[in-house]
């Protein structure tokens, strides 16, 4: 903007983040080349698999259900593992030349635009 350019700025909110992390080998080996590894890495592994949830109102208890997908709401290490699980985006959008900055399943993406490219390709888009 120093220069000039201008910036375009993507505000992105995953619906149900949390819900769509899937305990996979891609979740853990993201884990890996985070160098989370030995013991702790055991841990995430036995955190993430093999859950189960149920429900209490009053009373009564709902049938225990297995989870299958998602991070424990509420936990310190959900929002971290969902940004560790979706560093590979960050890293493609890098590539390309845009930033992003991301915080739990909120996410800001954004990139300068030269203004003389596009005044260049203006004269491209006008009608005859």
């Amino acid at each position: 903007m120093q220069n000039g350019d201008s910036v375009t700025v993507a505000y992105i909110d995953f619906n149900k983040a949390f819900d769509c992390v899937c305990p996979t080998k891609k979740l853990f080996f993201c884990f890996v080349q985070y160098g989370i590894l030995g013991e702790l890495l055991v841990w995430l592994k036995e955190f993430f698999t093999a859950r189960s949830h149920q429900t209490r109102v009053g009373q009564s208890l709902s049938d225990l259900a297995e989870l299958l997908s998602g991070v424990i709401h509420g936990s310190g290490i959900g929002p971290v593992a969902f940004v560790i699980f979706i560093d590979t985006l960050a890293k493609l959008l890098e590539a390309h030349n845009i930033k992003s900055k991301m915080f739990a399943d909120d996410v800001k993406v954004y990139m300068s635009v030269a203004l003389c490219s596009m005044q260049t390709m203006l004269p491209r888009f006008r009608l005859h």
